[in-house]
């Protein structure tokens, strides 16, 4: 297909030139960012008004996470116009009220920061994906059902999206967490090597030496014979999905001028519960495999307690592998439904040449039977582990997974509530009246 300037449709870079490049050229000043009181030491209120290109340069070259979000949040009301001449309107024939949410695409998608050659942290790129929809909603057009061309943020948003867990039409599951083990006979050699002549070195190992993730093993009995060996396993969290509840929240946030949603927003959210998995765990941990964390954390606790004077009973407890953080992206997309504005089309009468509402289904239907579904089987798989959990008496059950369930309701009720209130009444007929 065509493309258009630095960026092709599927808005990826072009030839090489980044967001911040080409905005650059846009500053004709010698200034690249101004930041007044970065410690906050001043109690009064100070603004600072700066050009788009000068936000730019702080959102990739500061490397306080506060400043990035202060231009995070300058470049979603944007764009000014350009300094100098005002007959450029753009720039490598990109338009220059696109390069801010062009800038704020590239940080969500991970583009270096000048200041470390690092991707901004998770949280700040969160930031971004909610400012992108800030100015999506700023720079709208008047109705929902307009093309792509007047949806740009929001097709950085899906785009972003489709990049990374978008996959033959399913969304890929995210390894949120990941298995770490160590053994704690693990001994740091390395300054006997370097001195090799001198006394001998101290063997103690430092904290972090032993650790290493499950998955760099082969699976099957090598995960097995690690998992036997080691001395301690834990889970590391990774907030990769912080980002991408930001993302989703951010498409179900964006609005025309008329206050509708549209139509591709909804279309995203309806794939995104669709193809979720319906357990959605992140690990990479198997059955078996959580068994054997179990019975190693149990070997453990039994170690601990051989001191005591009086034989204490383990509980049978089940080791769980953190699953809150892989549930609460389904919560996160369900929670996103309840920001949905949208109401049945209006189409003309051929009788009486009136304008009419449309008897279609209503266009939250589907989503409201999405969420009926992932409540029905959140509450069976909470029965089925109410079942279980009684028979080790416990009494704990659910861990996190009841978020969903509560998030189900809260959506269905919300989009309940949506389809009544922008659906004509259906008229009685006599009958029924008398």
């Amino acid at each position: 297909g065509s493309t258009r300037g630095a960026f092709t449709e599927s808005n990826i870079h072009k030839g090489g030139y980044q967001a911040i490049e080409l905005i650059r050229i846009t500053n004709l000043t010698p200034l690249l960012w101004v930041r007044v009181d970065p410690m906050a030491l001043y109690g009064g209120r100070i603004s600072v008004f700066q050009p788009d290109a000068c936000l730019a340069e702080m959102l990739f070259h500061d490397g306080d996470a506060g400043a990035q979000v202060d231009a995070l949040r300058a470049l979603a009301e944007r764009p000014l116009k350009i300094q100098g001449s005002v007959k450029v309107t753009s720039v490598y024939d990109v338009p220059v009220s696109e390069l801010p949410v062009r800038v704020l695409g590239d940080c969500l998608r991970g583009t270096p920061a000048l200041h470390s050659s690092l991707p901004h942290p998770p949280a700040v790129r969160a930031q971004a994906a909610l400012a992108i929809a800030q100015w999506q909603n700023n720079k709208a057009p008047k109705q929902s059902m307009a093309g792509q061309a007047s949806w740009v943020g929001l097709q950085i948003l899906i785009q972003y999206f489709r990049e990374r867990f978008y996959n033959n039409r399913t969304v890929m599951p995210v390894k949120f967490n990941r298995v770490v083990v160590k053994k704690n006979d693990v001994v740091d050699t390395s300054q006997a090597v370097a001195n090799p002549e001198g006394p001998t070195p101290s063997l103690k190992a430092n904290e972090d030496d032993g650790y290493r993730y499950l998955d760099d093993f082969d699976e099957g009995e090598e995960r097995a014979a690690v998992l036997e060996e080691a001395d301690i396993v834990d889970v590391e969290e990774d907030e990769e999905y912080r980002v991408r509840s930001a993302v989703i929240t951010a498409v179900a946030s964006t609005r025309a001028k008329d206050g509708m949603t549209p139509t591709s927003a909804l279309q995203f959210l309806e794939t995104v519960l669709e193809a979720a998995d319906a357990e959605m765990v992140g690990n990479i941990v198997t059955p078996d495999e959580e068994c054997l964390m179990e019975k190693k954390l149990r070997a453990n606790e039994e170690k601990v307690k051989e001191g005591d004077d009086q034989s204490v009973e383990v509980e049978d407890t089940v080791v769980t592998s953190l699953p809150y953080a892989s549930t609460m992206l389904v919560a996160d997309a369900l929670l996103a439904l309840c920001h949905v504005n949208v109401h049945p089309e209006f189409i003309t009468d051929p009788t009486t040449g009136k304008t009419v509402q449309s008897s279609a289904i209503h266009p939250v239907a589907k989503l409201m039977e999405i969420s009926r579904r992932w409540l029905d089987w959140e509450l069976y798989r909470e029965r089925i582990r109410g079942e279980l959990e009684s028979e080790s008496l416990t009494g704990v059950s659910g861990v996190c997974y009841d978020t969903i369930a509560a998030c189900s309701i809260i959506a269905l009720s919300t989009l309940a509530v949506l389809r009544q209130s922008t659906m004509d009444p259906i008229p009685h007929s006599s009958k029924e009246l008398e």
